[in-house]
């Protein structure tokens, strides 16, 4: 079975979104507008995963630095040079096809075919739901409870109406006044930050990066413009489980498996028992005692693969998790 190569795109963001229906990408466009849109803060659009994906794919064969070349060549990183992009840029990392050969194995082909779907696309549906899960949950970083100016402007709110400051550290006051005149200090301090961030940012001009340093914001701004970021995360393996397996069973919602004629070997036309299947392809599975006992991630040799992703799903569905963001599909 030959995989159909993907052709470069590059920024051809209206060929990607064409009818929502690009050849090769037909199902990462369908998954992708489902689990991540774009949103410009206003309206939703279709997602800008497949033109994200499609560049990795492309790049997966490129060094660093032809990566950095065929970014610039296409408009990007205008204002980031070679030594910037390799120090910020370099742990990234690329797309994983290294599971290709298990995904060839006849008797997951026959079950792909026995949905009616069609090889190569499935093939980058399955790179791409492996590489958003990854990129979202392995060294993601997880987003605060609140944008950073957004608490600052409710703490200077706050500070105008105060009376009393206290300080903590670790818990423990360590100073605290209701001196007016010391409390009205830092009303003023506040006022004066607050005032000279919206002058930068309300004007700004080709030293707006200078302007900000020589006030102490440079750093702080830069990281924590559009969200509070904690450190970077990594969520536990069986959430990830769970989300690749709601994105894959999210695909196969509408189809039903139907053995092919003249095939005789074994299909898995259970829908938990396929995605399965493509948790063990991809690599997505505990090595921890209790799970390697159970092999319930191996379909070859246990049946109970239904119940336990059935379990897995269950058990996720409507819990709470760390929400991170992530690196690569922005």
């Amino acid at each position: 079975m030959e995989i159909k190569e993907l052709p470069d795109f590059r920024n051809e963001q209206k060929v990607m979104h064409k009818d929502n229906n690009l050849e090769l990408l037909e199902y990462v466009v369908a998954v992708a507008n489902k689990f991540h849109p774009s949103f410009d803060g206003f309206d939703i659009y279709p997602s800008n995963d497949p033109m994200t994906f499609n560049n990795r794919y492309i790049e997966n064969t490129l060094d660093l630095r032809g990566r950095y070349d065929r970014k610039r060549s296409m408009g990007g990183f205008e204002d980031c040079g070679w030594e910037e992009y390799e120090k910020n840029y370099s742990d990234r990392g690329v797309l994983d096809t290294s599971f290709l050969d298990k995904y060839l194995d006849k008797q997951l082909q026959n079950t792909i075919m026995s949905y009616g779907l069609d090889v190569s696309k499935f093939w980058y549906l399955l790179l791409y739901v492996n590489d958003y899960v990854k990129d979202t949950c392995v060294n993601a970083h997880e987003e605060g409870d609140t944008p950073l100016l957004d608490e600052v402007n409710e703490m200077n709110e706050k500070l105008s109406e105060a009376t009393e400051v206290i300080f903590k550290k670790d818990g423990k006051e360590t100073f605290s006044t209701d001196r007016q005149a010391t409390v009205d200090i830092l009303k003023i301090a506040m006022l004066h930050f607050i005032n000279d961030y919206n002058n930068i940012i309300e004007n700004p001009d080709e030293n707006v990066s200078e302007r900000l340093k020589e006030i102490g914001l440079d750093d702080v701004i830069r990281n924590s413009y559009s969200w509070s970021l904690h450190e970077s995360v990594t969520i536990d393996i069986s959430y990830r489980q769970y989300k690749f397996a709601e994105m894959m069973l999210y695909f196969l919602k509408d189809k039903k498996g139907i053995t092919p004629p003249n095939v005789r070997e074994k299909v898995y036309k259970e829908k938990n028992f396929f995605v399965s299947m493509l948790l063990y392809v991809v690599g997505l599975y505990s090595e921890d005692e209790e799970t390697a006992k159970n092999k319930w991630y191996e379909p070859y040799y246990n049946d109970k693969t239904n119940r336990n992703l059935s379990l897995l799903v269950a058990r996720y569905k409507n819990r709470e998790f760390p929400h991170s963001v992530p690196q690569i599909y922005t």
